[in-house]
């Protein structure tokens, strides 16, 4: 495994690239031979390698040339991506119609030309192009180096290249073994990337990381002689690799074993299917496939067959495990009790199709997903649908569906939208939560309703919600000159009046629920949040439109001209409550209004939530779900946050306990993987949810709850659990008086892992519980303020 890999690096040249995995031989994953076929399948040795100047991660020295890849068929998940990340890349790179794109074809996800097109950039086959996109094409190139120089080359002088290439991040965390494959030449990462874009005159501008293929990087590099401005998603990417390790090559030492434990999972699931004699069969015949049933020795006498909706993939096998390919009818033919999900990355679409499909008929199966951890679904534990990255949320708690539209008698007509104001369309689940519990309303009593979305991040939010949207603000442009900077942002701000008084012209009322608005512990710029809302109040005041505010929670603003804004603002809205009464104190307090407001409640209160699995269910007296937040929510350094909760974490095992650490932000990721690396422990795991409602099942089963994030705390609470709170802010002691649990709240700044330990073992010996009485009496007053909105609302109309 140490031996230096027989190969230059495919970056940098170097000489020193190590090998880290060894697979020993394997079929070559594109080549798809006849079912009929008696030869036997090529085999061809599989290493994975690490440069240590570079840090690329690349295939080991490959011998012979390999296979043409078989023809696939774009997933309704690569589909909607496509889309929704031609969106994204429209917006953030200010591109235009008449711009030029030139894309490379490889093959391998839904191309994004016909929708750059349908927005009326205009395709060219050649450089030089105003943009240049790379879908998952670098992965597939051996020479890297001269492919990134060609790209460079490409690029017309205030151009953008937009790449998206798988992450090797998921594949070193995940285990992601069946990813490593022949024609999968290199796995990137930003801290590779990044030297040689460098290299060519490229500057890496943007980085998103989208779950898409498992996991995957959109980036934006721009010409160094442009002189391009950063977005700070670089350096946020940049650091997380480092934490993860992906500057150094010994974190890659354990991948193989890592991966190992899948395929062994997957074999020994066979095994014991076979033996009860229940009935097997696959889904899926992607690339990967080969490789996953090499490791797992798996062929066709422990998974009969496979189905594919590839036509040309009918009538061949899967390399190696000699597992037939069939068409998708063949499952509700045969009926089998188990099928295994192949393509694991697309899991919830592949049975939301089998679902529609197996409508009526009383087939029921269990669908068995290898990676990136085995799990068991059904057609009833399942999402309701597949769904994207950019887009990658569960489908919405039941109070959220939205219903049949209500026949309303006579005439009547919508005036004009519902515009939604709010830091939405984020990560953080706490904004989202609110936010969704205001559209269930908006649904259940207003069904004629449109509704409009001002937020930062409006792409998402409309592929989330099926909403309309738009940038609160007018986002600034990547091509102006730096000197020019300052006086374009103020051009943009004064333009953003006449901008926000037409949005609201001809809206039915302009909601604003507790979506961060007015709380300042993070940080309230005077020119983003508070000029922004100061514009929207006296555009509804000059035009007439109510303007509600609904359950929003407030904290101390130290910027005295953010406080002023806010104030004016406040002062000029219709109707206000707020979370608490030290929100509402404070509004009070900034408006000079002693009687403005009242006290309703949190809205994500008002969500309910189903249970997701059988085994989400099934209480676990030794699980104690622990809630972490990144940098224990201060805008300074957490190393002794990060500390303190990797010493209760180490306390909780002492004591027998198991331990799972969630987050509320994908910002907490980072923290929550350090200190399960720290813990070493497998009892330590996370649970990286991506809604609330996955947050839900995460916290149900445990015994109880220890919680930084202001909404892991409203979840526990909910569900009744023993719950201790690490608050980031004063909303946390708040919201545990409120519930009757004031002696549970320690400070995250503060608290001593040995004080907190003490508080969960009194609380689980005495039975300590939030008060039961207190979420129906929250839930009738947030019902009662939203009675007076609907009339306000009606009333307009």
């Amino acid at each position: 495994m140490g031996e230096p890999a027989t190969l230059r690096c495919r970056a940098c040249g170097s000489e020193r690239p190590r090998v880290v995995v060894d697979l020993g031989e394997v079929p070559a994953s594109d080549l798809f031979p006849r079912a009929d076929d008696p030869a036997p399948d090529p085999r061809w040795p599989l290493t994975l390698a690490m440069c240590p100047d570079c840090c690329l991660v690349q295939l080991g020295a490959v011998r012979g040339a390999m296979p043409e890849p078989q023809s696939a068929v774009d997933s309704d998940t690569a589909l909607a991506h496509a889309a929704a990340s031609v969106e994204r890349v429209v917006a953030d790179e200010r591109l235009a119609p008449g711009h030029s794109v030139l894309e490379l074809d490889s093959s391998h996800g839904a191309s994004w030309l016909p929708r750059f097109v349908e927005r009326g950039l205009r395709p060219v086959d050649e450089g030089p192009a105003d943009l240049v996109v790379d879908v998952h094409y670098l992965m597939h190139e051996e020479h890297l180096d001269a492919v990134v120089a060609a790209h460079a080359a490409r690029l017309a002088p205030g151009g953008v290249l937009v790449c998206e290439f798988f992450h090797v991040l998921p594949l070193v965390e995940g285990g992601l073994v069946d990813t490593i494959r022949h024609g999968h030449f290199v796995y990137l990462s930003g801290i590779a990337l990044q030297p040689l874009l460098e290299r060519h005159g490229l500057v890496l501008t943007r980085a998103e990381m989208v779950p898409v293929y498992g996991g995957s990087v959109r980036i934006s590099a721009r010409r160094a002689a442009d002189d391009p401005s950063v977005d700070p998603s670089v350096d946020e990417l940049l650091r997380r690799e480092r934490s993860a390790g992906l500057d150094r090559v010994d974190t890659l030492d354990g991948l193989g074993e890592l991966g190992r434990k899948a395929t062994n999972a997957l074999r020994e699931r066979l095994v014991e299917l076979r033996s009860r004699g229940s009935r097997v069969a696959a889904y899926g015949a992607p690339s990967k496939a080969a490789v996953l049933l090499a490791l797992a020795d798996v062929d066709d006498s422990l998974l009969p067959y496979t189905v594919d909706k590839s036509p040309a993939k009918h009538g061949h096998r899967v390399p190696g495990a000699r597992v037939p390919i069939m068409a998708p009818e063949q499952l509700l033919q045969d009926r089998p009790d188990e099928v295994v999900v192949l393509t694991w990355d697309i899991a919830e679409e592949v049975i939301a199709q089998l679902r529609e499909m197996a409508r009526g008929s009383g087939w029921q199966p269990t669908f068995y997903v290898p990676l990136p951890q085995p799990r068991e679904l059904t057609f009833a534990t399942a999402p309701a649908g597949g769904r994207d990255f950019a887009e990658r949320e569960p489908r919405p708690p039941r109070s959220l569906r939205r219903p049949e539209p209500r026949v309303e008698s006579g005439n009547r007509t919508s005036a004009g939208p519902i515009v939604v104001f709010g830091e939405l369309g984020g990560p953080n689940l706490g904004n989202e939560a609110s936010f969704e519990s205001l559209l269930a309303l908006i649904h259940r009593d207003i069904p004629d309703a449109a509704v409009h979305v001002l937020c930062y991040v409006p792409e998402r939010m409309t592929a989330r919600h099926d909403v309309t949207a738009d940038h609160i603000n007018w986002p600034r442009h990547e091509r102006t000159p730096r000197p020019l900077r300052p006086v374009e942002k103020v051009a943009l701000r004064v333009g953003d009046l006449a901008r926000t008084a037409r949005q609201v012209r001809s809206a039915r009322a302009v909601l604003i629920p507790g979506a961060g608005v007015f709380e300042g512990e993070l940080g309230t710029r005077m020119l983003g949040l508070p000029l922004s809302f100061w514009r929207l109040a006296v555009s509804c005041r000059m035009y007439r439109v109510p303007l509600l505010v609904i359950g929003a929670g407030a904290s101390p603003v130290q910027e005295p001209w953010s406080r002023r804004l806010f104030a004016g603002g406040l002062r000029r809205v219709t109707h206000a409550s707020f979370r608490d009464e030290r929100s509402r104190d404070i509004v009070r307090g900034w408006t000079g209004r002693p009687d403005q407001g009242a006290v309703s409640g949190d809205l994500a209160l008002l969500l309910e939530y189903e249970q997701g699995s059988a085994a989400a269910s099934v209480p676990d007296p030794e699980l104690v779900v622990v809630g972490v937040m990144r940098n224990g929510g201060r805008r300074t350094t957490g190393h002794d946050y990060e500390e303190r909760v990797t010493e209760l974490v180490r306390g909780l095992v002492a004591r027998g306990r198991r331990v799972r650490l969630v987050g509320g932000d994908s910002a907490d990721d980072e923290t929550m993987d350090l200190i399960v690396r720290r813990c070493g422990d497998e009892r330590v795991d996370s649970v990286r949810a991506t809604s609330l409602r996955e947050l839900a099942e995460a916290i149900s089963p445990a015994a109880a709850v220890i919680g930084t994030r202001y909404h892991n705390l409203v979840i526990a609470l909910q569900l009744g659990k023993p719950t201790v709170s690490l608050g980031y802010a004063r909303k946390c002691q708040d919201l545990m008086a409120i519930f009757g649990v004031p002696g549970l709240s320690f400070e995250a700044s503060s608290f001593a892992a040995t004080d907190v330990l003490a508080a969960l073992d009194d609380a689980l010996e005495h039975g300590t519980r939030p008060d039961s009485g207190v979420l129906p009496r929250l839930r009738d007053a947030m019902e009662a303020d939203w009675a007076t909105c609907r009339n306000l609302i009606e009333g307009a109309h």
